[in-house]
């Protein structure tokens, strides 16, 4: 019993007015003894309605030991534990990629960063519940995942992690360490475990990084990739990196130094292997459970056992003897016969503590946007709360009747939502000019004009390449129409020809009945003319059109083949007008389709480039760091 306290000890404080009450009936027993000093005690019965009451002491002795039990069994008396089934908090694992250069060494087949991405592969698909993030670094360290239970958005990026999408080379292991600890950080854990995946590193400051976060809480362990020896390290071009006497650089693996910082993070270091065994060494460790804090709270887990509504049985007895006197009947009928409260009237106990708008920002932290916008008339609330449900004009019409920065760089995001993105960075402008050290509105405005640029450059690609089409179907077809004048030019020669040859054969026929063997040359020789003319002509055409079949690039030859098919379908309609009205047959043509299809055939053409992004988000949070660049190895 020495644990005996109160859960609800604030009920307690009801013994006050039942104590009043008490002092009170005693106070009135006391008055009607007065009476008895001056009136007989014959009368006084008669004058006295209350007189008999006051001789039934124990049904206030009842009332009052109800009262008290009812008391006490709200206060919630309890004075012992029971056990109850606790929920584990999973553990949490960053993983930390070497993207470094050195990591194209071959001395793991087929290179030291395919092997790497593999384990993690395999890595991820044994770590089946907890949360897994994964960073990499190279000069720079960069978050690729954030802890997440969908271990598939780490494996869908892994084959895009290369060391052409780093914006700076190197190997620093701190700064991958730093960002490994932002996460868990981030995530709120308080211990976690960091495995790091390298094959070296440069920076002394790596083994006291490691130690401060091993103090914090979290265990650090270490896998080395390559192989004592080492191996020339690639150029990505058939080469290799050559330091500055033109001597084959070699990457080594340190394990001694690897190992000491898995002793100063309080984990293990192991060499990558061709098996699991690796695996299973690093993730047979203990889970983490020595933070005093989380310890402590998974101490009190055991609930206390509440003897309160096993107090109030003891009001069972008490309250038959009410039912049988008629009282409990009455305090029934009393409450069926208390009028309900009015059904138009919303009152909730909230009202008595918090205004409408302390409601509505509670309501908006909760993600009840529907219930923001009932209690609040604060544009900003307002404006918030249809932002996150994603009613970006009516945010935007709130957000303008504000004033400020922050009103100025809410009407942005807006904006830019809505994709009204020079206005957008007008009002990230209207935002700097009130308040000019506002990192977000300097970020978000960096990042519209850069897409805003990116479109320009995309467009002015797009119209260029238009041009160029275009330019070459009017050659071409201009090409094509010269040739057919020239072949209509040469069959209108060879018509006037023949009928001279015709002509004359027939005024020597008319000379001589006979034929005449120079005549039957002269007819042959002009029919091999003829043949011969055909065949050059046609000879002709070949060479045109394998000049125009050359592979130049795909556009030309794409073009060409449109301006063909145009033309083909011109001359179609020119020779047989009699067939379809001209209406029909311009209808008949499917531009749209070629419009399509040459659509299709440019998007084509763009490269698969899935690490560009990666890349462009890696060089952008360089630059937005401003870091230094350090005076260490290159690779």
């Amino acid at each position: 019993m020495a644990d005996f306290h109160f859960l609800n000890p604030e009920w307690l404080l009801l013994i006050i007015p039942v104590l009043v009450m008490l002092s009170l009936s005693q106070f009135k027993k006391s008055n009607s003894s007065a009476w008895q000093k001056v009136i007989e005690p014959q009368l006084l019965q008669h004058l006295l309605q209350s007189h008999n009451a006051t001789g039934k002491p124990w049904l206030k002795l009842l009332s009052m030991a109800a009262a008290l039990i009812a008391i006490v069994a709200l206060a919630n008396p309890v004075w012992d534990k029971k056990p109850e089934s606790v929920f584990q908090t999973p553990r949490a694992l960053v993983l930390v990629l070497d993207l470094s250069a050195s990591m194209n060494a071959a001395d793991l087949a087929p290179s030291r960063l395919v092997r790497a991405r593999l384990k993690i592969r395999d890595i991820l698909e044994r770590s089946i519940e907890g949360q897994t993030g994964l960073v990499v670094f190279a000069g720079d360290a960069f978050s690729v995942a954030p802890l997440t239970r969908d271990n598939e958005t780490i494996t869908s990026q892994l084959r895009v992690l290369e060391p052409r999408i780093m914006p700076v080379q190197g190997s620093r292991v701190d700064l991958g360490l730093e960002e490994a600890g932002k996460l868990l950080d981030q995530a709120g854990i308080p211990a976690g475990d960091i495995l790091v995946i390298a094959d070296g590193f440069q920076n002394t400051q790596t083994e006291i990084i490691t130690r401060e976060l091993h103090e914090q809480g979290h265990r650090l362990s270490f896998m080395g990739v390559g192989t004592p020896e080492g191996a020339p390290i690639s150029n990505g071009h058939g080469g290799v990196i050559r330091d500055r006497n033109n001597t084959p650089v070699l990457a080594h693996l340190e394990e001694d130094r690897f190992q000491k910082l898995a002793d100063a993070g309080g984990g293990r270091y192991v060499r990558i292997a061709l098996n699991n065994s690796d695996i299973d060494y690093l993730l047979g460790m203990p889970a983490l459970n020595h933070d005093k804090q989380l310890t402590e709270m998974l101490a009190e887990q055991n609930r206390w056992k509440q003897s309160g509504p096993y107090i109030t049985l003891l009001l069972l007895p008490l309250a038959a003897l009410a039912f049988r006197r008629g009282w409990l009947m009455t305090v029934l009928l009393a409450m069926v016969i208390i009028p309900l409260p009015n059904p138009a009237y919303a009152f909730s106990w909230q009202d008595l503590w918090k205004t409408p708008e302390q409601q509505a920002s509670e309501a908006l932290n909760q993600q009840r946007h529907e219930d923001a916008l009932k209690l609040s008339s604060n544009a900003d609330v307002l404006g918030s709360a249809y932002y996150r449900q994603q009613q970006y004009q009516q945010a935007y019409d709130q957000f303008k009747q504000s004033q400020g920065a922050d009103a100025e760089y809410n009407q942005g995001n807006a904006l830019a939502r809505m994709a009204k993105y020079k206005e957008a960075i007008e009002a990230y402008d209207r935002a700097l000019q009130q308040q000019p050290d506002m990192q977000d509105a300097i970020d978000n405005k960096a990042a519209i004009e850069k897409l805003l640029q990116d479109q320009e450059q995309q467009q002015e690609q797009q119209s260029q390449q238009e041009n160029d089409e275009s330019s070459e179907q009017q050659e071409q077809q201009s090409a094509d129409k010269n040739q057919q004048k020239d072949s209509q030019s040469e069959q209108s020669e060879q018509a006037e020809q023949k009928p001279s040859d015709s002509g004359e054969q027939t005024k020597q026929q008319a000379g001589s009945q006979q034929p005449d063997p120079q005549q039957t040359q002269q007819s042959e020789s002009s029919s091999s003319n003829n043949d011969f003319s055909d065949a050059a002509e046609a000879m002709q055409k070949e060479q045109q059109e394998q000049q125009e079949k050359q592979p130049e690039s795909d556009s030309e030859k794409e073009s060409a083949e449109q301006s063909q098919a145009k033309q083909a379908r011109q001359d179609e309609a020119e020779t047989e007008p009699s067939e379809l009205p001209s209406g029909l047959a311009q209808e008949a043509q499917p531009l749209n389709s070629e419009e399509q299809q040459a659509a299709e055939q440019w998007l084509r053409r763009i490269p698969d480039d899935p690490g560009g992004l990666l890349k462009r988000k890696f060089l952008y949070q360089y630059q937005q760091r401003n870091r230094q660049p350090s005076s260490q190895q290159a690779w």
